[in-house]
């Protein structure tokens, strides 16, 4: 670790400014159109995030370091190079390990098939989107 904060990684890598930002946005945004809509897509994968959490029954730092991944990783990342349907449920398990949560996954489609049956009534295609590309 870096005695710096000016010298280490955090800074060097994960510290953006906005035009670095809107770089790597720019094929999202062509097929969004705006910056809102790509805000909503976010906040959108945010409670799909914290809802699967909330779900497994994870601590909500869990969650948190979940959605810090998912951000991270789409700030350099397009929608198109992974399907966020199956990077939200990747970033939890993760982060999970990361902070040395006790979650133990025994069949790693099982809380997602329950997220799902939950999901069903609101969002019957993304359900069953998500239920195909896990498997």
């Amino acid at each position: 670790m870096a005695r710096s904060f000016w010298r280490s990684s955090n800074y060097l890598e994960w510290l953006l400014d906005r035009q670095d930002v809107m770089i790597h946005r720019a094929n999202d945004l062509k097929i969004l159109g705006s910056e809102e809509e790509y805000q909503k897509v976010m906040l959108f994968f945010t409670d799909v995030i914290q809802a699967f959490g909330k779900s497994v029954e994870v601590r909500q730092q869990v969650i948190a370091t979940a959605l810090v991944y998912f951000k991270r990783f789409y700030s350099r990342n397009s929608f198109k190079t992974i399907d966020p349907w199956l990077m939200a449920p990747s970033c939890l398990f993760l982060a999970s390990k990361v902070e040395d949560c006790s979650l133990v996954v025994f069949h790693p489609y099982r809380p997602l098939v329950q997220f799902c049956d939950e999901l069903r009534p609101q969002m019957h295609e993304y359900a069953d989107v998500l239920l195909e590309r896990a498997w």
